[in-house]
């Protein structure tokens, strides 16, 4: 359950070929083999991405220093950077899904479209302090999500962005891994609610927090972002635990600093060091050395 949290936990690495890529674009019933001859604006190093094709710039280089790794791929180009990832599929509506609507949330401006006959979501949020251009949309096994990151400008990010849009060809008779399940397949969400529906909540621990000590309490529909506070008496404790706040109503006084053991989720740092979160957790309120200074220590995600 921890490798779902908020759909944005990722599977495996891009794998990369260089040839020529045809302007068929979004066509849903476009083959690779068909992919071949157009490069006139440059989009022509091909990727496949399960049943999906789509082109980087000529001159896009793989960066292995911009947290690459089995679960990203990041590539430099003239413009900027470009990001490749793969996610969990998204069920049902998924547009009208919580677990797809969080990647827009505080976007400067979004948009449904499609692409072929799949949907997909694209919106347009700064990452890293510079302007880019996201695209999420299912595979055959997979949410693929990218990010086209300008060095200049949103006026560029949008211009790489139609560019890119242009490349991308879903193969449509390729089946649907999860289609069987679609409907009996239980959300992350779901599931954290079955499994710690019924411990107390950040509410109850607010105003009461020393009858709480030593036990487990739910934090949800949070923001979740990477900090560097330490509380008093715990600054030694950064060599096993990062921490990350855990903003609940936007009012600092039920803002919640949370400390996780850097091995066990090493997997949320890096995702946290990308972006903010959104979701539920569980975590334990505990003292150190026998302090009165609380020390609130991840257990779980959604």
């Amino acid at each position: 359950m921890k490798k779902r949290f908020l759909t944005m936990l990722l599977a495996a690495v891009m794998t990369v070929s260089i040839a020529g890529c045809s302007n068929s674009g979004s066509s849903s019933d476009s083959s690779s083999s068909e992919l071949t001859g157009w490069g006139d604006d440059g989009y022509t190093k091909e990727v496949k991405i399960d049943n999906v094709t789509l082109c980087l710039p000529e001159d896009a280089v793989e960066s292995n220093g911009d947290n690459s790794s089995d679960n990203l791929t990041w590539y430099k180009t003239s413009f900027g950077k470009i990001a490749l990832r793969k996610g969990d599929f998204y069920t049902g509506d998924w547009h009208s899904d919580l677990t797809a609507i969080v990647f827009a949330d505080g976007a400067k401006s979004k948009e449904k479209i499609l692409i072929g006959d799949e949907k997909a979501l694209m919106y347009v949020e700064d990452f890293k302090s510079q302007p880019a251009y996201w695209l999420n949309f299912n595979s055959s096994e997979h949410c693929i999500n990218i990010i086209i990151l300008s060095n200049t400008s949103e006026e560029n990010a949008k211009e790489e962005y139609e560019k890119f849009l242009k490349h991308i060809s879903i193969d449509s008779s390729v089946p649907t891994v999860t289609t069987t399940t679609t409907e009996t397949t239980p959300s992350a969400r779901d599931e954290f609610n079955k499994k710690y529906g019924n411990l107390p909540t950040w509410k109850d621990v607010k105003y009461d927090p020393m009858s709480y000590i030593g036990k487990k309490f739910t934090i949800t529909d949070a923001t979740y972002e990477l900090d560097d506070y330490y509380n008093y008496n715990y600054r030694d404790t950064e060599a096993k635990y990062f921490v990350f706040s855990a903003d609940t109503t936007g009012s600092y006084s039920d803002r919640w600093y949370v400390y996780a053991d850097r091995k066990e989720f090493d997997w949320l740092f890096k995702q946290l060091k990308e972006r903010n979160l959104k979701g539920n957790i569980v975590v334990k309120a505990q003292f150190k050395d026998g302090t009165k200074n609380g020390l609130v220590t991840l257990v779980d995600t959604e």
